[in-house]
């Protein structure tokens, strides 16, 4: 059984002190060093479970006093609090692509819960499970009622701690996006392995026989590249060709693809020089998304290649930067705000029914042909 956090147990135990005692509103209750002493736990710990009852009107701190003041002495007098979490990975040394779609996540997941009423709380987690769960952490511990967590990727080890997998965080939850192996949560994703089924048959049909594919290493846990290189392999058995494995690359574990600078500019240098070697070179390529691919395709014209003549460029989710850059390259539309809205209203329904089942729900994403021939 997965066990809570340590806070919220403390949190748990506090409530019921409360409660047994029968404590008056308006006495004062110890303060966190005291608590810390009789419950025998961290000075953090003790503090996020103090910052939890006081989101929840259940203790007030009051000015020039030493520690709380008791406001709701019991569970059944506390009022709801209509508050939901969002944890957005969002990349922190910067701008980027990633910013840009969690914004759209964002978005809709403030518009799904404005509509009933909730107010949304939200904390950037950067590509880091360790601050994701942080700012899980400190979302609960403000009170939230649920979370639509956007988690990272995890490596095979992070896995086998991954507290989405082995913990019970006390509320609900629903994933977006990046889910972990064996994900025990509602979840909302894009259909990847059809989306690049449809990209795959798309270049074959227009006559390319030899397509390169960006993917990323199998010690890295990314479910929708993953679905991604079934989607090519289903493709190609589809039209009777074998896959070659020269043809499928990976960008490196540590080297991100959501910013454009030196490390990976020189990465995808390399990739590329290596389909280019090939006997039979590549005659199109599938990038990650966008930034990437327009990374490829200055490449290719640093090298005296015409893009899409020589080669065609296929990227993913129809950023920004793509839509004014050219050459024009074909791309994906995926609608990262239905996927928030629609992550908030499954979270939203499982608040009010007090039931959330552990079922994914798939998004379907067309293709966006601009820059290649009908």
């Amino acid at each position: 059984m997965p066990t809570p956090p340590a806070y919220l147990r403390v949190k748990e135990q506090l409530l019921r002190d409360l409660s047994d005692l029968s404590t008056p509103v308006g006495k004062s209750w110890p303060t966190e060093s005291e608590l810390q002493e009789r419950y025998q736990v961290s000075r953090p710990t003790i503090s996020k479970a103090l910052t939890a009852l006081v989101a929840e009107g259940v203790l007030t701190r009051v000015p020039g006093r030493r520690g709380f003041v008791v406001a709701r002495p019991t569970e059944e007098t506390r009022p709801p609090i209509l508050r939901i979490g969002h944890v957005a990975v969002v990349n922190t040394l910067g701008p980027s692509a990633l910013f840009q779609l969690q914004q759209y996540v964002g978005l809709g997941v403030c518009t799904a819960a404005e509509r009933q009423g909730y107010r949304v709380v939200s904390s950037a987690s950067g590509l880091s499970v360790a601050r994701e769960r942080a700012a899980v952490e400190d979302l609960l511990a403000i009170g939230v009622q649920g979370l639509v967590i956007s988690s990272c990727p995890r490596s095979l080890e992070e896995q086998a701690t991954d507290y989405l997998i082995h913990e019970d965080l006390g509320v609900p939850v629903v994933l977006t996006g990046m889910l972990p192996q064996g994900n025990p949560h509602a979840a909302v994703v894009f259909d990847n392995r059809r989306l690049n089924y449809e990209v795959t048959s798309t270049l074959l049909a227009q006559g390319h026989r030899r397509i390169g594919l960006l993917t990323r290493p199998t010690e890295i846990y990314h479910l929708p590249l993953r679905e991604r290189l079934q989607g090519y392999k289903d493709a190609h058995r589809d039209h009777s060709l074998p896959v070659d494995p020269a043809l499928i690359l990976a960008l490196p574990p540590a080297v991100q693809q959501w910013d454009r600078n030196a490390c990976l500019h020189t990465t995808l240098e390399t990739l590329l020089d290596r389909w280019l070697a090939l006997p039979e070179r590549p005659t199109a390529l599938i990038a990650l998304e966008d930034l990437v691919a327009i990374e490829f395709i200055e490449l290719l014209q640093q090298r005296g290649l015409r893009v899409p003549e020589d080669m065609t460029v296929f990227g993913f989710d129809n950023l920004e930067i793509g839509r004014h850059f050219q050459p024009a390259f074909p791309t994906t539309q995926p609608d990262f705000q239905r996927m928030g809205e629609l992550a908030c209203n499954v979270l939203l329904n499982g608040i009010a029914s007090g039931e959330l089942p552990q079922q994914t729900y798939v998004l379907p994403v067309p293709l966006l042909l601009r820059g290649t021939s009908p």
